[in-house]
């Protein structure tokens, strides 16, 4: 028979979450008819009712808001905890093509043949045909267990058959990068269902926390491109200064398109995975990537492909640590937002309504979240994410509905940064001279939610880390990277040397100078390098010289073709055995002490990383 009453919770769980500070109870006073006794109301009754019946309430269902309680009802319904919204996966699946994501992809070790809806009315049931193998036993389990999720019906048959499984491939007509399936034929997404469907109830409780998720590597220098559509920086730049770069992978042929423009085949980036310097990103539906490219990724390192539903899990997780934070710096910040709401409303205040829903945002993304991305990809972030309200401060704006939509574009990425714990490098496109690029937004976007995190007490600190992912990215401005170079050399010479800390120091000084103090310690580096290279050329042959340690002072690009063609430029500064190594190290911090450095010792050790990586990267 037709059940209805999860669907009237989550109706219910809608109505709070839409208006701040409600309070509800939901009664049942016949068998397909429901009252939500409303309390401290925030704004105009009337007007609540008639958003509720229109916007809220699902249409079949007869649900009306009173102020007062019945006289008569048959039970009280229990509420769903909006900071706890799974809920047991009751009534999450509504459609039939979620009802059969959801049973096809949670119980994808089954062997379920075909699923039977019957046609809608009061009657309502479902069958569901399985293999003649199955046994009892599991039979008495899928029928329990579904008939417990609420898909609309009390009344579940799991039946044996011998028919072969119906074409799933025809099940989903409406198959879109915003639909989520398990597809058995991609291996990390029959992963990711099982991880979900274990794991999401303990990550909303707050026990399962992303530091526990393999892939979010916790502790690493970390950065995120997104490369699904437009071009993006120089991976060796990145390789050069990150642990681990986070790569959203272009699909179908923008792949060839993005691989060409970085120097590197297709082989080459699957090694890089398999050496953990790049983690790959599926945003979109798994068959519009390069199928070879992301499997054999993921035989070499499974936790390197990361597919919608663990891109959903991690983002939740996120936001639900957000929360926590938030409601341990501000306790009283929900009660504040609910104050404010009833005080805007009647006053027609909208700072004061902005100021609330700013208050109170980070509960109602964690009560909202659930239900979209359950059965959406991490582009549905929009639907509930930080966009909702950035793009509030500009709702006077003459071109609102234009930055509405380049918000709620740029909402993934932002959210995906931050779930990452990762520095976002935007893309970049140029077409006739002029520059489309996403830093505006995201920027804005993350740091809107890096204010959550902070307790008054602590704004220097969320002030210092904004400051370290600005000069994360300005520091791509003081070196160049050589394209012409084996992608995966430059990521072997970031490990050798661990550039990630030791380069980036370099760097981080230079950025922190002014413009002639920043000319002035690059014309020391070079200083000591050119010194070097004067006393080895009167010692040692032009060969001799050319491979010792003159490689980072800068020939011009068509010299240094040319040299290299020759193989005169040194190319493997590794297979220098350790002593001739501490020998140069010691010969460095020798001359930068007796042209009068400051700090020779640290300044020799700088100019030895400098040389020593310099068939990759100069100094600008």
């Amino acid at each position: 028979m037709l059940t209805n009453d999860n669907n009237v919770r989550s109706n219910d769980l809608s109505l709070r979450l839409k208006y701040i500070g409600i309070k509800t109870r939901i009664f049942k006073i016949a068998p397909f008819k429901y009252v939500i006794l409303c309390s401290n109301i925030p704004d105009d009754f009337e007007k609540i009712k008639t958003y509720f019946d229109r916007s809220i309430r699902y249409v079949t269902l007869q649900i009306s808001l009173s102020d007062q309680v019945p006289e008569h009802y048959i039970e009280e319904l229990s509420p769903i905890d909006m900071e706890h919204p799974v809920d047991d996966f009751r009534a999450t699946a509504r459609t039939r093509a979620e009802i059969e994501e959801y049973i096809y992809g949670r119980y994808h070790d089954f062997d379920i043949r075909k699923i039977v809806p019957s046609e809608g009315g009061i009657n309502f049931h479902m069958d569901i045909y399985v293999g003649s193998d199955v046994s009892d036993k599991q039979i008495a389990r899928l029928q329990k267990e579904l008939t417990e999720v609420d898909f609309g019906t009390d009344q579940i048959q799991v039946l044996r058959t011998t028919e072969p499984p119906e074409d799933k491939t025809k099940l989903n007509p409406q198959d879109s990068v915003m639909w989520l399936n398990t597809n058995k034929s991609y291996p990390f997404t029959v992963a990711e269902t099982d991880f979900w469907y274990d794991n999401i109830e303990a990550i909303y409780d707050g026990s399962v926390k992303r530091k526990d998720l393999s892939f979010c590597r916790d502790g690493e220098l970390k950065c995120f491109v997104n490369a699904s559509v437009f071009p993006v920086i120089n991976l060796r730049s990145l390789l050069l200064l990150y642990d681990t770069v986070y790569l959203a992978l272009p699909i179908e042929n923008f792949l060839d398109e993005f691989l060409e423009m970085q120097g590197m085949k297709k082989k080459e980036l699957v090694q890089l995975v398999s050496m953990g310097k790049v983690v790959l990103l599926l945003g979109n539906d798994e068959t519009r990537y390069d199928r070879q490219v992301i499997l054999d990724a993921y035989k070499e390192s499974p936790d390197s492909v990361i597919g919608r539903r663990a891109m959903n899990a991690m983002m939740i997780a996120q936001l639900v640590e957000m929360k926590n934070q938030y409601a341990a710096n501000y306790p009283m910040a929900y009660e504040m937002a609910s104050q404010l709401a009833k005080y805007g409303n009647q006053k027609q205040d909208e700072v004061a309504l902005h100021i609330s829903e700013l208050l109170v945002w980070p509960y109602r993304v964690v009560g909202e979240s659930f239900g979209i991305l359950q059965n959406s990809s991490p582009m549905a972030v929009s639907n509930f994410g930080i966009n909702q309200l950035a793009y509030n401060f500009f709702r006077e704006h003459d071109q609102k509905s234009a930055i509405e939509f380049e918000f709620i574009s740029k909402a993934e990425s932002a959210h995906l940064a931050m779930a990452l714990d990762a520095t976002y490098f935007p893309f970049r496109a140029e077409n006739d001279n002029k520059i489309y690029t996403d830093e505006a937004e995201t920027s804005m976007m993350e740091g809107m939610m890096k204010v959550y995190w902070y307790a008054p007490e602590q704004v220097k600190r969320m002030q210092s880390i904004w400051n370290t992912n600005y000069t994360e990215r300005n520091m791509l401005e003081f070196f160049d990277t050589k394209e012409n170079i084996d992608i995966l050399r430059t990521a072997n010479m970031a490990d050798k040397y661990q550039t990630p800390m030791k380069f980036r120091a370099i760097l981080e000084n230079l950025e922190k100078m002014e413009e002639t103090d920043r000319r002035q310690k690059i014309r020391e580096y070079n200083n000591i390098l050119a010194e070097a290279s004067e006393r080895t050329a009167k010692s040692t042959s032009i060969v001799d010289f050319m491979l010792g340690t003159t490689g980072f002072l800068n020939f011009g690009s068509y010299l240094n073709t040319i040299l290299n063609l020759l193989g005169l430029l040194k190319g493997v500064p590794d297979m220098m055995p350790g002593a001739t190594e501490r020998k140069d190290l010691q010969k460095f911090r020798s001359i930068a002490k007796e042209l009068g450095t400051d700090n020779p010792e640290k300044t020799g050790e700088e100019v030895y990383l400098l040389d020593r990586i310099s068939p990759v990267a100069n100094l600008r």
